[in-house]
């Protein structure tokens, strides 16, 4: 087994792939557009600010969006710390699922069961008396009591075996009903709900909880028994060692400790561990278990260190530190995120092994001293950032989503670069470039003495005098040397543009954009296929030049947006994906919520299932579903149907009703089945 235990196509933190609830890390606080005047905007703006919930790259939040079962786990997971895991062995869920090892932390837990069927539903949405039952059973509620549902109208329609469970929640006052009088038991939760179901769920659990408050120098805690604490620990003074110690709450590393030194020995750390105190040679983590640590120093650098079988799923850095992993036999500092709070100049140091450095941080420096990173990623909000790589450190992928600055890129294996990260700069050309900005790169290589003018021989002379001619006298008026560029149409419409002439180092003017049926325009490239340089009105020329027309397969205008398809419905809607079977090769009928799992598994794209609305007897699109970019992707692994569809079934058979077609452009359009 490798040394990280890392479930690649995972995504990260709290609500949806874009909100990360389908991997749920805590991540950094953002400004939301969508919660204000929400009746749930005090609590989630809260889960916001503290790093526990991360809103849509739009700043969205979509509070009213369902959640299915397996993101309302693995936030549970989270909240409440279940680490520990058993066998999870269904039919419908492989170990290669993102949501598998979550649902084996629920199942030994205890607070979660599959179906009779040896089936979980993951993707399914999770309703209210699903939660109410799984809330039960993690609090260890006295459910033998019903009386609390009488109270409500449709109590009739709760089933028996989630009436105890509802009753008792109703009683500790973690759920509420609806201002009709209903509880609507089978309603889907919302992803507010959610927050607001959990949130006062640990409140209940929290309501006999402890703290434990270091002030003095010494030895917490020995080697012979582990010492249990409900609820907070706080170290606010140097010199300290914490050992054996299971704390259910948070672990707080306060700004006592000033630039001395702290070392938390076989410690598991339910909540979060903030680190507000410490030097630069300061915080040993020896043979702990901590789910997420908050760096938060004021003033200066902190230094944090994994040693022995340490592991760590997440380190949010708000401030200057180093993070390093010696003698280090477990999983270590998994995940980093460099938070957007990160004030500009600050520096953030790695050495070690890391899965994944997700960076939203802007105007800062990240230095890999050594060892390898395996994924970093450069949010479009994080420009102007320096990532440093010392000599024998290694980074496997680098994206990048805004322009940034690479030192040591020859040791990044394959970089990416999206819309917003032209014009990066690296000190030498990585292996392997890819992306739709891959042209834009520029490589910093170093200068050499020449001379400035086109032609002649160089003279260390007086610049007075110069003359034309192409000869050279260290100023005066130099020979200009133009380059032609070409314009290729490549399959488009119409008589090909003027060829441009341009002044060497200047820019190119484009023509008027090219149009051909069934396409649309994609940009111009240097290669017929688009393995070449972008040109745009931004590329300096240096040398005649062929720019060819690049083309995106476009929906047909004409493309149903609507369609009535018969025997379907909202709840019994199941489809087939292409890939997506079971272990005997046939195409497993699935939910949307599967499919998307599925697909952002598989290809590592963003699947925008919220574009595919199906109501009783009707389907329609509602926006796009999969990007060009991640369209491209799709095909880029695998995948080589143009376009790229998935069926929708007839409810519980197997007859095909419709199918959703995806386009290189960005669009989806409907299709009936005959019309394949």
């Amino acid at each position: 087994m490798s040394k990280k235990k890392k479930l690649r196509g995972a995504v990260v933190s709290a609500l949806s792939l874009s909100m990360a609830l389908s991997s749920l890390s805590a991540v950094s606080a953002q400004s939301v557009n969508d919660v204000q005047g929400h009746w749930a905007e005090q609590q989630i703006q809260s889960w916001i600010e503290n790093g526990s919930l991360k809103g849509y790259q739009d700043g969205s939040v979509k509070p009213n969006n369902s959640i299915t079962r397996a993101e309302f786990i693995t936030l549970v997971n989270r909240m409440f710390g279940f680490t520990d895991t058993a066998e999870a062995n269904f039919k419908d869920l492989s170990s290669s699922n993102w949501a598998y090892n979550d649902v084996a932390k629920a199942l030994k837990a205890g607070y979660v069961k599959g179906y009779s069927d040896n089936t979980f539903h993951p993707g399914s949405n999770v309703s209210r008396q699903e939660a109410a039952t799984m809330i039960s059973n993690i609090l260890g509620l006295n459910t033998s009591n019903t009386e609390e549902i009488k109270q409500f109208t449709d109590a009739g329609k709760i089933p028996t075996w989630s009436q105890g469970s509802v009753a008792a929640v109703i009683k500790k006052g973690i759920m509420k009903g609806y201002p009709d009088g209903t509880f609507q038991a089978q309603k889907q939760l919302t992803r507010a709900e959610a927050v607001v179901l959990i949130e006062s769920a640990m409140s209940n659990r929290e309501v006999a909880a402890e703290s434990v408050n270091i002030d003095k120098a010494g030895i917490y805690g020995n080697t012979q028994e582990t010492k249990i604490v409900n609820g907070d620990v706080i170290i606010n003074v140097p010199g300290v060692t914490l050992e054996n110690y299971e704390i259910k709450g948070n672990l707080l590393l306060a700004a006592g400790i000033g630039s001395g030194d702290v070392t938390i020995k076989n410690v598991k750390v339910h909540g979060t561990t903030n680190v507000e105190g410490g030097g630069e040679n300061s915080i040993h983590f020896v043979d702990s278990v901590l789910v997420n640590i908050l760096v938060n120093k004021k003033d200066g650098t902190v230094r944090l260190v994994a040693e022995g079988t340490t592991k760590a799923q997440k380190v949010i850095v708000q401030s200057s530190a180093k993070l390093e992993e010696s003698d280090l036999n477990g999983e270590g500092f998994t995940d980093v995120e460099l938070a957007k709070e990160l004030p500009a100049n600050a520096t953030v140091q790695l050495n070690g092994k890391f899965d994944d450095v997700d960076i939203f941080s802007a105007s800062v420096s990240v230095k890999l001293l050594s060892g390898s990173i395996q994924d970093v990623t450069v949010d479009a909000a994080a420009a102007n950032n320096t990532i440093q790589l010392s000599s024998g450190a290694q980074v496997v992928n680098l994206v990048l989503n805004a322009i940034s600055k690479l030192l040591g890129a020859s040791n990044i294996t394959t970089v990416t670069l999206n819309s917003g990260s032209q014009n990066s700069t690296f000190d030498a050309r990585p292996s392997n470039v890819q992306g739709d900005q891959k042209g834009s790169i520029i490589v910093n290589t170093p200068s050499t003495a020449t001379s400035s003018s086109s032609g002649g021989s160089s003279s260390g002379g007086s610049s007075s005098g110069g003359s034309g001619g192409g000869s050279t006298g260290g100023g005066g008026d130099q020979t200009k040397v133009t380059y032609t560029v070409t314009f290729n149409l490549n399959g488009g419409n119409g008589n090909a543009p003027t060829a441009a002439t341009v002044e060497t180092g200047k820019t190119v003017t484009l023509p008027a954009e090219p149009t051909r049926e069934g396409y649309v325009f994609a940009g111009w490239n240097t290669g017929v296929d688009g393995s070449g340089t972008s040109v745009d009105g931004t590329t300096v020329i240096n040398g005649n030049t062929t720019a060819y027309a690049q083309w995106h397969l476009a929906a047909p205008a004409n493309g149903l947006k609507t369609l009535n398809v018969a025997r379907v419905t909202a709840t019994g809607a199941k489809f087939l994906a292409a890939g997506l079977v079971n272990e005997s090769g046939a195409e497993v009928p699935s939910t949307l919520g599967e499919i998307k799992d599925y697909i952002e598994n598989k290809y590592e794209v963003s699947f925008n299932a919220e574009a595919i609305s199906v109501v009783d007897g009707k389907i329609s699109i509602t926006g796009s579903v999969l990007s060009p970019a991640d369209w491209a992707k799709v095909k880029a692994n695998g995948n080589k149907t143009i376009p790229y569809r998935i069926t929708l079934l007839e409810d519980g058979t197997k007859v095909k009703a419709a199918k959703i077609a995806m386009y290189q452009d960005g669009n989806a359009v409907i299709e009936s089945f005959q019309s394949e």
